[in-house]
This record gives C-alpha cells, sequence and structure tokens, in this order.
C-alpha cells in the first residue's frame, strides 16, 4: 500500500509540474504573438518606437498609439487612450506592489509574534486579542485600498477593450466586433486569447484611409486646432 501512495503521489506531483509548465508556456506564447502583432502593426503604420511592443508594462503605449491614430486619423478625434493607458497600467501595478508587499510585513510581523510566545509556551486568548488588536488598523487599511486597486483594474481593463476595439476596427472593420467579443470570452479561459485576433489582424489596414506622407501629423504629437 506504502509503495501505491508514493507511485500516486509520485504521478500526481509530476501531473501537476507538467500542468504548471505547460501554462507557463502558454502565457510566454500569448504575450509573444500579441508583442509581434502589435509590433508589426505599429512598424507598418509608422508610429513610433513600435519596439516598446515587446516590453511589459509600457507595451500598452503601442496599443493606445494604434487607437489614437485610428481615432484621429479616421474622426478627427485626439483621444490620448496611450497616456490612459500606461498611466493606469502603471498605477495598478504600483499599488498593487504595495498591498502585496503591506501584506506579507503584517503576515510575517504576527508570526514572528505568535512563534515567539509559543516558544515560551504562553500564548493566551489575551495576547491573541492584542496581536489582532494591533494590526487591526492595517488590515481596515489594507482592506480599503484594495477596494481602488480593484477599481483601477476595472478602469483599465474598459481602456484596454476599447482600444484592442480600434486596433480590430482600423485592420478588419467588417469583424471587428465578432473579433472583441470572442476575445472578451476567450480571457476568461485564457489571458491573453486576444492574441488570436491580433495575429489574424497584423497584415490587414482595411479601416484605414491611404496615408499622406507630405501632410501627415507626427504620432506622437499632440495635433494642433483638432478637435478632443
Amino acid at each position: 500500500m506504502d509503495a501505491i501512495r508514493e507511485m500516486m503521489a509520485g504521478i500526481l506531483e509530476a501531473g501537476t509540474v507538467s500542468l504548471n509548465f505547460a501554462s507557463n508556456g502558454l502565457g510566454v506564447l500569448v504575450y509573444i504573438l500579441n508583442a509581434w502583432a502589435l509590433y508589426t502593426i505599429a512598424k507598418r503604420r509608422e508610429i513610433k518606437k513600435p519596439w516598446l511592443a515587446w516590453i511589459p508594462v509600457v507595451n500598452v503605449w503601442i496599443l493606445g498609439s494604434v487607437s489614437d491614430q485610428y481615432q484621429y486619423v479616421v474622426n478627427r478625434k485626439v483621444k490620448n487612450k496611450r497616456k490612459v493607458l500606461l498611466g493606469l497600467n502603471i498605477a495598478q501595478i504600483a499599488l498593487c506592489a504595495i498591498l502585496l508587499i503591506w501584506a506579507i510585513w503584517v503576515l510575517i510581523d504576527v508570526l514572528m509574534l505568535s512563534f515567539g510566545a509559543l516558544s515560551n509556551f504562553q500564548l493566551t486568548d489575551a495576547m491573541i486579542y492584542t496581536l489582532l488588536q494591533e494590526h487591526l488598523m492595517t488590515i481596515l487599511m489594507l482592506a480599503l485600498l484594495s477596494i481602488p486597486a480593484a477599481v483601477l483594474a476595472v478602469v483599465y481593463t474598459v481602456y484596454f477593450y476599447m482600444a484592442l476595439y480600434d486596433v480590430f476596427r482600423s485592420s478588419d472593420p467588417g469583424n471587428s466586433t465578432m473579433y472583441l467579443v470572442l476575445s472578451l470570452v476567450g480571457n476568461v479561459v485564457v489571458e491573453g486569447a486576444y492574441c488570436i485576433f491580433t495575429m489574424l489582424c497584423k497584415e490587414k489596414d482595411l479601416g484605414m484611409p491611404p496615408r499622406k506622407k507630405a501632410t501627415e501629423e507626427p504620432l506622437d504629437e499632440e495635433p494642433e486646432n483638432t478637435e478632443v
């Protein structure tokens, strides 16, 4: 029986390792495909610094730039989604990092105090109450800060998919709504599943008017006298 249990435990452990490896590999593949698609689109449309598409966190600048270019060229509107997306992305990452570090510090502090009391066999109900009371305000602050973190995540997601929709409309307007819906549904199953549709769009400019080199505005500068 012990041999069978050890064998089953080994099989379970091997399966877990394989699943984690496959999940990490899929995540890397999805990231590469999305970066490749955005880089290709941005370079072809002469957006500045298209290589930013390969860099984590700041890659949303390229997504927003493609969206801003489409809105300005087609609708003559200045949207600045690139700035909004980058700002929201940095803000939510910074806030989540602060919350995580703070939570880990509180957990370590509580564990150290608990183990210290246990080593002397003096941990009582009064001590537990004191520990909780000392960190009550910290726990409440963490709970309160989690609210703006969640709001930031929601706002960022909305802007992200708005910009992604502009990418689809600029590339393949006939299928843009279908691509957006499938991206939303697919992202529930696999994060970054929209890479399928950005890859389908990376060689298309069906929603973009012909470019006029002589009168083209710099893409990373604010156009003058345009409607906001």
